[in-house]
């Protein structure tokens, strides 16, 4: 009878056991990570205890990107080496700003006026910087404007680029004068 029984393996006898590895999702804005970051985290063991984790969030990190951590998942059972934690990158969306790959995109709205004649408007980075974009005389609807290195950075230390995208308000309520003005224009 002693052969029909169960008898683990040579392998299962050495295999080294650990506690649980664990998954989160960390939240990240557009800003966080244009440069890499430090995310402090709490994570929960299966047996309902907590401990506080700095996790390093790569720059231009994807959304949806898993990214390992070992020995940073439960610990439950202190006899036993920690387990890996994997965090899921989840990128909030920015009200501003739309990735492309490694570039952003923005709107900029201006006048007819300005668009007809040009100008130079300002606008704010993803890291709050000012620049100045000037607006070519006969820019159109829908046109996009490409500023070199304002974008992501990424792992190889480029950066993408900042794409502005033209959208033109049409005056409202203007004057029969305006109108005619308009209108020799044309």
């Amino acid at each position: 009878f002693g052969s029909a029984g169960f008898h683990p393996s040579k392998r299962e006898y050495n295999r080294v056991r650990a506690n649980k590895n664990l998954g989160i999702t960390v939240e990240c804005t557009l800003q966080e990570i244009l440069y890499e970051q430090e995310k402090t985290v709490s994570i929960k063991h299966t047996d309902g205890t907590r401990h506080i984790v700095n996790l390093k969030i790569p720059c231009g990190v994807n959304n949806g990107t898993k990214i390992k951590y070992s020995g940073l998942g439960d610990k439950s059972n202190k006899n036993l080496p920690p387990g890996d934690l994997t965090a899921t990158i989840n990128i909030l969306l920015d009200e501003n700003f739309t990735r492309e790959g490694n570039n952003l995109k923005t709107n900029l709205t201006i006048s007819v006026w300005d668009a007809i004649i040009g100008n130079v408007y300002q606008l704010s980075t993803l890291e709050n910087k000012t620049l100045n974009i000037t607006i070519p005389a006969g820019t159109q609807y829908g046109a996009i404007l490409k500023i070199k290195n304002h974008g992501m950075f990424t792992k190889q230390g480029s950066r993408g680029d900042l794409l502005v995208q033209i959208l033109v308000k049409i005056p409202e309520n203007l004057t029969e004068q305006q109108l005619n003005i308009c209108t020799t224009l044309r």
